[in-house]
């Protein structure tokens, strides 16, 4: 069955911050950004980030929403930075999350925004996360057509 979000946490409890990233399907953002030192997310709605990423080795999808919650304030200056790899290199373009509106003025903690971002076996997604803090993203996802595929044994 095909699920309509996706949910990232990540708890910071170090006095460090912490290069977080959240998805890399076969791990050729890492390698041609030359990421080093990154963490894993604390959980993920798909049971964990691995099997996310796994699932998204065989597939495609859009991102069309991102809900961002935070803890600190701080850390909303903190930019999203989505990556585009191929054999040569790798695009990447960093978002800032404080130019998006609040989801609601009684909670300055929580942004909401549209976005049209197609993520693949090449594409990834990570940032940093300040010390002593926690955060909560949710991409929402529109279907990708003709992906479903029904293994008959």
């Amino acid at each position: 069955m095909f699920t309509s979000s996706v949910n990232f946490t990540h708890i910071n409890a170090t006095a460090a911050a912490q290069h977080v990233l959240f998805i890399d399907p076969i791990g050729l953002v890492a390698n041609k950004a030359k990421l080093t030192g990154t963490v894993a997310p604390t959980s993920c709605s798909f049971g964990s980030a691995e099997i996310f990423n796994d699932w998204l080795k065989s597939t495609k999808v859009t991102f069309k929403g991102i809900n961002y919650k935070v803890s600190q304030l701080a850390q909303q200056a903190e930019l999203f930075s989505f990556y585009k790899a191929w054999g040569k290199g790798v695009i990447v373009q960093e978002e800032t999350p404080l130019d998006y509106e609040r989801n609601t003025p009684n909670n300055p903690n929580i942004l909401t925004f549209a976005c049209e971002i197609a993520m693949t076996k090449t594409s990834g997604f990570s940032m940093i996360v300040q010390a002593n803090t926690q955060i909560s993203l949710t991409f929402y996802m529109q279907e990708e057509m003709g992906q479903l595929v029904i293994a008959n044994d």
